[in-house]
């Protein structure tokens, strides 16, 4: 299984609308647990951002199984990425719904673009 979110817009509002993105993604067991954590991982973050600035959030996750024969054994990954963005801030827009392995991206001018430091757990 694997799925990603990204928002942008003002920090509060990026937050709310991530965690709503993580919510609709269905997933059991451990996947569950992580998907809940990084959650709140990332509304803790943007809570240092000033309200004032525009961020970008993309999280991606997967899971995989490389030994069928021992179907218990899983792989994860995940990667989270908060960028501050310079242009005037606007509301959360979701940029597509949380779909099992489809990557939304919006396109969007690198020249206007300042991308800060990636924060991973």
């Amino acid at each position: 299984m694997s799925w990603s979110v990204k928002s942008v817009g003002r920090p509060g509002a990026v937050a709310t609308d991530i965690a709503r993105l993580i919510a609709a993604v269905q997933c059991t067991g451990p996947e569950e647990t992580i998907k809940n954590k990084v959650s709140d991982f990332v509304a803790r973050a943007l809570e240092g951002f000033p309200p004032g600035v525009s961020v970008s959030v993309e999280v991606g996750f997967s899971q995989s199984t490389p030994n069928s024969a021992k179907p218990t054994e899983n792989n994860f990954s995940l990667s989270m990425q908060i960028n501050t963005i310079s242009a005037p801030a606007v509301d959360a827009k979701p940029v597509g719904a949380p779909t099992p392995n489809a990557f939304k991206t919006e396109t969007h001018d690198p020249s206007r673009t300042a991308s800060g430091p990636a924060i991973r757990s």
